[in-house]
C-alpha cells in the first residue's frame, strides 16, 4: 500500500506495543550511554554535551475510514486507531536534551552542572572528578655503618643521620629513610629519582654519579692489626702483599683493589674482626670510628690497634642526578645552617 501500512483491528495494537517497547529500550541504552558520556567528560572548563535525540517524524495522513496513518517512524511503519494512538503517545518518552555547552567564561552555567555530574559520576563509578597531585617524599637510604647511621631501639639513628634529619626538618623536605645492605642502597640511590644514599664516601669515581650536599661527617681510614702485631707501616705500601679484610661495595674496598692490593672482601664489615683474631687476613681496613665501635660491640677491643691511617675522606648525602635543584638548594642552606 503506497505511503505505508494501513492496518486495522488488534494486530496493529500488537505491532504498536512492540515497536514501543523497542523505542523504550532504546531510550534507556541512549541513557546509560548519557552517564557514561557524563562521567569521562570531566567538570569545570571541559565542556559536557549530552545529546538524547530520539527523533521521530510523526506526520499524521488523513483518515481512511476511522483510522490514522503514521509513517517515517524511527522503528519502521505502523498504524492504530486514532484515538488509542493518541493516548498512547502521550504516554511514549519521546524528548530532545541538549545541555549547554559549559565555557571556561560562563562560571555560573558550570556552577549549575557540577551537583548533576557528581551524582552521575557517582553512579557510574567514577573514582574522582579531577585529578590530585600527590606529594613525593625523598627517600633516604642508608645502612648500617655505626656510629654514623644504625639501627637503634627500632629507629634510625646515627651521627649522620642526626644531621641529615636535622637538615631535612630545617628544609622543610618530606623524607623517609630505609635502611639495606650497602650495594642497594648505593644503586637506589642512583637508579630512582626523588632518592638519596648516606652517608657516602665522596671519592672522584663518585663525584659525577651524584648530587651531593655535605660533607656531613670525616672518616678516616685506617689499617688494623692484632694488638701483638709488631710489624710497623710508614705507609700503604709496606702491606702489598698482605691479605686485608674490607666488605664489599664499600669506598675503602674499592679503593684498595684498584690499586692492586690483596683483598677479601666480607659482606659486612663487622665480619672481618674474628676474621683477624683467627690470622685469616693480616690487616683489617675500616673507618676510624667505625673500627673501634665494632671492636666494643664484640668485646674484642683490646684485642686491636690502629697501625696505619692511609686516607682521609669526608661523607656526604648522594642523591639522584635528576633531583630537583630548588630542593637541593633548600638541603645544602639548611645543613650550612645547623652546622652553625
Amino acid at each position: 500500500m503506497p505511503g505505508g501500512v494501513h492496518q486495522t483491528g488488534p494486530p496493529a495494537m500488537d505491532r504498536f506495543h512492540h515497536a514501543a517497547a523497542r523505542h523504550l529500550d532504546q531510550d534507556r541504552a541512549v541513557d546509560r550511554a548519557a552517564v557514561v558520556n557524563v562521567a569521562v567528560g570531566g567538570v569545570g572548563g571541559v565542556g559536557v554535551r549530552v545529546r538524547h535525540n530520539v527523533q521521530s517524524a510523526v506526520r499524521r495522513g488523513g483518515r481512511q475510514g476511522g483510522r490514522a496513518q503514521i509513517r517515517d517512524s524511527p522503528h519502521g511503519q505502523f498504524g492504530s486507531p486514532a484515538p488509542t494512538l493518541s493516548g498512547l503517545l502521550r504516554n511514549l518518552r519521546l524528548f530532545r536534551v541538549q545541555p549547554r555547552l559549559a565555557r571556561r567564561r560562563d562560571a555560573t552555567t558550570a556552577a549549575r552542572g557540577v551537583p548533576m555530574m557528581i551524582r552521575v559520576c557517582l553512579l557510574a563509578g567514577c573514582v574522582a572528578l579531577a585529578p590530585v597531585a600527590a606529594r613525593a617524599d625523598i627517600l633516604l637510604t642508608t645502612e648500617e655503618y655505626p656510629p654514623f647511621n644504625m639501627t637503634q631501639d627500632g629507629k634510625v639513628a646515627g651521627i649522620a643521620t642526626d644531621l641529615v634529619r636535622a637538615m631535612f626538618d630545617k628544609a622543610g623536605v618530606a623524607y623517609k629513610i630505609e635502611v639495606l645492605p650497602w650495594n642497594r642502597a648505593y644503586q637506589t640511590a642512583q637508579s630512582q629519582k626523588d632518592s638519596c644514599v648516606y652517608s657516602t664516601t665522596e671519592t672522584p669515581e663518585r663525584k659525577g654519579l651524584f648530587e651531593w650536599v655535605g660533607p656531613l661527617v670525616r672518616n678516616d681510614w685506617v689499617l688494623f692489626a692484632k694488638a701483638d702485631n709488631a710489624t710497623p707501616l710508614k705507609s700503604l705500601e709496606d702491606a702489598r702483599g698482605k691479605t686485608i679484610g674490607g666488605y664489599g661495595g664499600d669506598a675503602v674496598a674499592v679503593y684498595l683493589e684498584k690499586g692492586g692490593y690483596k683483598l677479601d672482601a666480607a659482606p659486612r664489615d663487622e665480619l672481618n674482626l674474628p676474621k683477624l683474631a683467627a690470622g685469616r687476613i693480616d690487616y683489617w681496613a675500616s673507618g676510624s670510628e667505625l673500627g673501634p665501635y665494632l671492636a666494643k660491640l664484640q668485646g674484642v677491643a683490646d684485642q686491636i690497634k690502629p697501625v696505619l691511617t692511609f686516607n682521609t675522606t669526608v661523607m656526604s648525602l648522594a642523591c639522584h642526578k635528576d633531583t630537583d635543584p630548588a630542593v637541593l638548594a633548600k638541603l645544602r642552606a639548611a645543613l650550612e645552617a645547623v652546622r652553625k
